[in-house]
């Protein structure tokens, strides 16, 4: 019987530990993780709405851009320790990206020009500052690494 209620005793320390490193390291990495998967989503479904779309549609990509954009930023700037730690371990430039993010946000709606590769431009950007670039060539990482060292080469905020 006692060794029943040892038992139980001992669980309730370890509960309290558990449940204090899932809340204090587990779940802003799991916030960082989720806004990240949800800004290249966006980015690759609204980076392209260009002139002819209804203005619902639109405004509609202007919203969801710009609510990834501030998702982004707000956990790059409000972050704990831990989760910048695993940003910086995966390189992860959540500030950048969500630059990127709003200079999509004022290209949606402008006309699409065949020569203009702003658009592709920028959501190889997005996709390279938040590490999900294995789609991309070396050429076109090397040529988007040298677009966001040149200010104004790509739409930014």
């Amino acid at each position: 019987m006692s060794n029943i209620i040892i038992g139980a005793l001992s669980a309730i320390p370890v509960t309290l530990l558990a449940w204090l490193a899932y809340n204090w390291a587990g779940k802003p990495i799991l916030d960082v993780r989720s806004k990240r998967l949800d800004a290249l989503k966006v980015a690759e479904l609204y980076g392209f709405k260009g002139y002819g779309f209804g203005e619902d549609e639109t405004n509609r990509a202007r919203e969801v851009l710009s609510e990834a954009a501030i998702s982004l930023r707000a956990l790059n700037r409000g972050q704990p320790w831990t989760a910048r730690l695993y940003c910086r371990l995966l390189r992860y430039e959540l500030e950048s990206a969500a630059s990127v993010l709003y200079g999509l946000v004022g290209l949606v709606g402008a006309a699409l020009h065949p020569e203009n590769s702003s658009r592709r431009d920028a959501v190889d950007a997005v996709h390279l500052l938040l590490n999900a670039s294995q789609h991309l060539s070396a050429e076109r990482i090397r040529e988007i690494r040298e677009k966001l060292a040149t200010p104004l080469a790509l739409p930014r905020a």
